[in-house]
């Protein structure tokens, strides 16, 4: 019994689901980008920050790239891909945005 409820305690904090805000007074990110594109075409993603000094960019495969206004990465197969923009206001909390690009073969 004391597994079974050690786990759900686990399962709750760990599937609690919170999401990081992209927005709170003061500070936003955004991204504007395409939201599909054929494989082997270039995304291009743009960066709409207010009151974040710093930000990174999380990409499909993998890499970061730091305070760049925009990224490209080019479509490899099929699928769904997520670039993700983060950041922290000003008082410290995290933000986070996040833009799905769909990949038609």
């Amino acid at each position: 019994m004391a597994a079974l409820l050690l786990g759900l305690g686990a399962g709750m904090l760990l599937g609690r689901g919170d999401a990081v805000p992209s927005a709170v007074e003061g500070a936003s990110l955004t991204i504007t980008g395409p939201e599909e594109v054929a494989v082997g075409e270039e995304a291009v993603f743009t960066a709409e920050v207010e009151g974040v000094d710093s930000w990174v960019w999380s990409l499909p495969s993998g890499s970061h790239v730091a305070d760049a206004e925009q990224v490209t990465i080019i479509a490899a197969s099929p699928g769904t891909a997520e670039v993700v923009l983060q950041g922290h206001s000003a008082d410290g909390r995290q933000l986070e945005a996040r833009a799905t690009v769909n990949v038609s073969g």
